[in-house]
């Protein structure tokens, strides 16, 4: 398949409200600067997140952020013991520790200090949870319905989200997504994402699908055309299939059974909260970012 993104142009929308999958841009941050220090200790984190929140601002015309975080413990975990079973122990170096455990630390700090001493107040977490399940429901259930909404995020699970007026950005590789793209690049609809993921599984969140079953073949099933003789389609309508299907519905479809809504709320931000943050830190650099400051601060 031809894999063609809109432009980084095309996803500016004057207004719109910028929903950001946080731990992925936690991660994304502290992986790309992890020798950044102010007095020793690990800061790659907090300049890369913030940095990116000012260009976000920017380009999207808008100071409207909502910051979703994963919660501690998951109760897909608990329900399939492989979920994002992606190794450890041993064969984890000390240097990948000791990364691991920089970068959780900002992210908290990010989380519980910074975010709301700038003054943005739709912050979410849940117990067991995760960001992508509050980012649907933001999608979902906010009130007004937004118009226009664009997710900061890599995951390719929360294409089962681009309803009409959402699109997303992949910030690992700058291109924008929506629904239209989906449904010309993998000949689906935004709202039949989840069941494919179901069927074929999802490799990132080490979910394993039916045997033999990959997206191209979940989307032919789900339209109709995959014919009934082929050796995939028995087992996709198996009794092990359907059992694997209906598991995995569980653990990708977005939101999470056991997720509440989330309310937004009005924003209280201060250009004073910002130029205190950067001070305490050092992070001297983004003070000069006029054009994301006159976005967030008007």
């Amino acid at each position: 398949m031809n894999r063609r993104t809109s432009s980084g142009r095309e996803w500016q929308r004057r207004g719109s409200l910028v929903v950001v999958d946080a731990n992925f841009l936690c991660h994304q941050a502290g992986r790309a600067m992890p020798s950044l220090k102010v007095d020793d200790v690990a800061s790659g984190v907090t300049f890369g997140v913030l940095s990116r929140v000012l260009t976000f601002a920017a380009r999207a015309k808008t100071n409207r952020f909502a910051f979703c975080w994963d919660g501690r413990h998951s109760y897909r975990r608990a329900a399939f013991d492989w979920y994002k079973d992606r190794g450890g122990g041993d064969e984890v170096t000390d240097e990948e520790r000791e990364l691991r455990q920089a970068i959780y630390s900002q992210m908290n700090c990010l989380r519980d200090e910074i975010i709301p001493a700038i003054g943005f107040r739709n912050s979410f977490s849940q117990h067991g949870i995760e960001a992508d399940d509050t980012i649907a429901h933001i999608i979902f259930n906010s009130h007004p319905i937004e118009k226009s909404v664009l997710i900061i995020s890599s995951d390719h699970d929360l294409y089962q989200l681009l309803r009409p007026g959402v699109r997303m950005l992949d910030a690992a590789r700058h291109k924008a997504v929506d629904g239209a793209w989906l449904e010309r690049e993998w000949g689906v609809t935004w709202d039949k994402w989840g069941e494919v993921k179901a069927l074929a599984g999802c490799k990132s969140d080490t979910v394993p699908g039916i045997p033999g079953v990959k997206e191209k073949t979940a989307i032919q099933y789900l339209k109709g055309e995959l014919p009934t003789k082929y050796k995939r389609y028995q087992a996709i309508v198996s009794a092990d299939g359907q059992a694997v299907y209906h598991r995995n519905l569980g653990l990708v479809k977005l939101p999470h059974e056991m997720s509440k809504p989330v309310t937004l709320g009005s924003d209280e931000l201060t250009e004073d909260g910002f130029n205190d943050v950067c001070n305490e830190y050092q992070l001297h650099s983004l003070l000069k970012n006029g054009e994301g400051r006159r976005f967030l601060f008007g």
